[in-house]
């Protein structure tokens, strides 16, 4: 609603957050998907992608790194190519980074400390994911005046404040949380991402890459036959497992499915070998069907 109004236009990285589409679409503007290239490790967003969905109406570029579903970090390369075409376009950056503390394989970069970007970007963040309070609702913005002034008229008509017990825990957060247990917090979903590759790694028709950061897998299921809802009703409908199916998060990812790796150890081993024992059925099946 600061950056995009009726009849303007958000280019939106593909899978994005489920809700991203609906606040885009909250001030009469409509989200264009952008789809990432999933299979690239180095880079995952193109220049060619970026003009193939802007038009004269694109107002600003939603950025959501560490991603979710997918946990993709995006790099150097990636964040450069989106400053450059937000440059040349003039287009706000509107940085989610939520999940910027559970990064497990080098260090998080925001597009904000790319030369020329810092006034230009918006950048996003709560204690929803860093300290284990996303029942609390608290969360802040960092950007430029010029669009601050216009944020804070946004929060006072629809938030009129956070209740003062949410602001005096998030303070003892902030004060009392320091990077050690910043540390333990991310190498703790390292290792249960680690756990969670590692077993879906044993189920040959499910394809994925390796998050880098956040706390989910996204996985293509199209190998089994199903796609990603069905895969995710029949899943917990014979193994009560439930996963999130991808067309939550674009169009395009139909064949996918979100499964959490947050847990405890005992619940994700578990579930792998629902999961397992789901796609082997599934595998059998088809045989069947071929005879």
């Amino acid at each position: 609603m600061t950056v995009a109004g009726a009849g303007d236009e958000v280019l939106c990285l593909e899978p994005w957050y489920a809700t991203y589409e609906a606040a885009i679409r909250a001030g009469g503007a409509e989200a264009r998907p952008v789809k990432l290239s999933l299979q690239n490790a180095r880079q995952k967003i193109s220049e060619d992608s970026l003009r193939a969905a802007a038009g004269d109406r694109t107002r600003a570029i939603l950025l959501n790194s560490p991603n979710n579903p997918g946990g993709y970090v995006f790099g150097r390369e990636d964040l450069e190519t989106v400053a450059t075409f937000a440059e040349r376009h003039n287009l706000w950056i509107i940085s989610d980074e939520v999940y910027r503390s559970a990064v497990f394989d080098g260090e998080f970069l925001s597009i904000a400390s790319i030369p020329g970007m810092t006034e230009r970007t918006i950048i996003v963040n709560s204690l929803s994911k860093s300290h284990a309070m996303t029942g609390w609702r608290l969360g802040w913005t960092l950007g430029p005046v010029s669009a601050s002034v216009h944020l804070e008229n946004l929060a006072q008509c629809m938030l009129f404040g956070s209740p003062t017990f949410i602001q005096d825990a998030a303070a003892v957060a902030l004060d009392e949380a320091g990077d050690e247990d910043m540390r333990f917090f991310s190498s703790e979903l390292k290792r249960k991402r680690d756990l969670m590759c590692a077993r879906l790694s044993e189920i040959p028709q499910l394809k994925f890459s390796r998050p880098g950061g956040g706390m989910f897998c996204f996985v293509d299921v199209s190998a089994t036959g199903l796609p990603g809802t069905e895969f995710a009703e029949h899943l917990y409908s014979t193994e009560r497992l439930a996963i999130v199916p991808g067309v939550a998060f674009g169009p395009a990812m139909k064949n996918y499915i979100r499964i959490s790796f947050s847990g405890a150890d005992s619940v994700i081993e578990s579930g792998m070998d629902r999961l397992k024992l789901f796609c082997a059925g599934l595998q059998q099946q088809r045989s069947r069907d071929r005879i």
